[in-house]
């Protein structure tokens, strides 16, 4: 009796050793895969970032260019031109004469 003892004993013990390796063995796989997902989603923000960075860039470069096309605009050569020929307004000679 006394070796059907000993004997279930290292059964028990068998069977707790290989589910605390079985158990090891999930946690490394669990932590590699949540490893390998962390590392695909920052190369998949850094794709973002640099995409984003390139639509900056071209929105800034339109930007500079609308400035410019702003101020030729804004000249007071062309608003004379346009009164000019457009409006057919003059440009007044001497002071005016009557203020009110």
């Amino acid at each position: 009796m006394h070796s059907s003892t000993s004997h279930g004993w290292s059964r028990a013990a068998s069977r707790r050793a290989r589910l605390i390796v079985y158990l090891f063995i999930l946690c490394v796989t669990t932590l590699l895969v949540l490893r390998v997902g962390a590392q695909t989603w920052i190369l998949s923000l850094g794709r973002e970032i640099r995409e984003i960075s390139s639509e900056r860039a071209t929105v800034e470069s339109e930007i500079a260019g609308l400035n410019l096309r702003v101020a030729e605009l804004r000249k007071g050569r062309r608003i004379k031109m346009i009164a000019r020929n457009h409006l057919g307004m003059v440009v007044p000679v001497g002071a005016p004469r009557k203020l009110f």
